[in-house]
């Protein structure tokens, strides 16, 4: 977990806890552990993280869990890459339909078409 702010970063913990299942209720469970220890809580006021259910779910996701814990809404960050993935996938099954899996060859001319425009 990194810490932010005015004029610091810094990486807590040297051995950073590993949730144990993934699942939103560990994940959350893992941060607010490491809140509680740093005694941090109160400071945080937003949770950047990759958009995943198991963080990002609307029910039992890690973001949720945290801010019911804290007793407050927190500004959701979630990775842009991860964001962008999910439009784009939208839009390519719009446009060329639902994809039969990996199909290497038909992604990789849509790629250099890609390029080359």
């Amino acid at each position: 977990m990194v810490l932010t702010g005015t004029n610091l970063e810094d990486l807590l913990g040297v051995h950073v806890p590993i949730a144990i299942d993934g699942t939103g209720r560990e994940v959350a469970a893992t941060i607010l552990c490491l809140l509680e220890t740093y005694q941090i809580a109160d400071k945080i006021i937003a949770l950047s993280f990759d958009t995943t259910a198991s963080n990002s779910g609307m029910i039992s996701g890690a973001c949720i869990i945290i801010e019911q814990s804290l007793g407050r809404p927190l500004l959701w960050l979630g990775c842009r890459r991860h964001i962008h993935e999910v439009v784009l996938k939208d839009t390519y099954k719009l446009l060329f339909g639902p994809t039969p899996g990996r199909n290497r060859n038909r992604n990789l001319k849509i790629s250099k078409a890609l390029l080359k425009s």
